[in-house]
């Protein structure tokens, strides 16, 4: 059974083997290009030109407009980036909200009613809860941190989005 496979492995240990071979010139690996500067440099482009984001206004036909427009506003990407930065930005208030005391209030009022003798009984109770956790390793500031990151991130989609539709 084993001499089945014997040509197949020979042939892939040949192809391996042969892959590691090189007949490059040693002499050529060891050359270092001397014209390498001491220093890089390489200067700023300052002809950057900003991109208006009420570009379409230039257009000559209305119609054009009208549609750039109407793509603009119903665009379900731009739309969804919209929302993406709606969420990012509550969930750092959220998140922000657990750095601050919890104040818990609430009440409750029952009555109940006895057959024998028939009488009725009322209840009713209020409760009041204050809560803080302290961030002594720093994970509540982490988490806003996080959070502001993220928010900060998602916020230049949006223009970018728009000009790229």
């Amino acid at each position: 059974m084993m001499w089945q496979y014997k040509p197949s492995l020979l042939a892939i240990s040949i192809m391996l083997l042969s892959g590691c071979a090189s007949n490059l010139n040693p002499q050529l690996r060891e050359q270092v290009p001397n014209t390498l500067p001491e220093q890089w440099q390489q200067t700023a482009v300052e002809s950057v030109v900003a991109v208006n984001d009420t570009w379409f206004n230039k257009l000559a036909s209305p119609t054009v407009k009208q549609l750039v427009t109407q793509a603009l506003k119903n665009n379900q990407q731009l739309l969804q980036n919209r929302f993406d930065v709606e969420i990012q930005k509550q969930q750092l208030i959220v998140t922000g909200a657990a750095l601050w005391p919890s104040l818990d209030i609430s009440t409750r009022v029952g009555r109940s009613k006895d057959n024998r003798p028939v009488s009725y009984n009322n209840s009713s109770s209020v409760s009041l809860e204050l809560g803080y956790e302290i961030d002594l390793w720093g994970k509540l500031s982490d988490a806003k941190r996080r959070d502001n990151l993220n928010y900060l991130a998602q916020q230049p989609q949006l223009p970018c989005s728009a000009s790229s539709l």
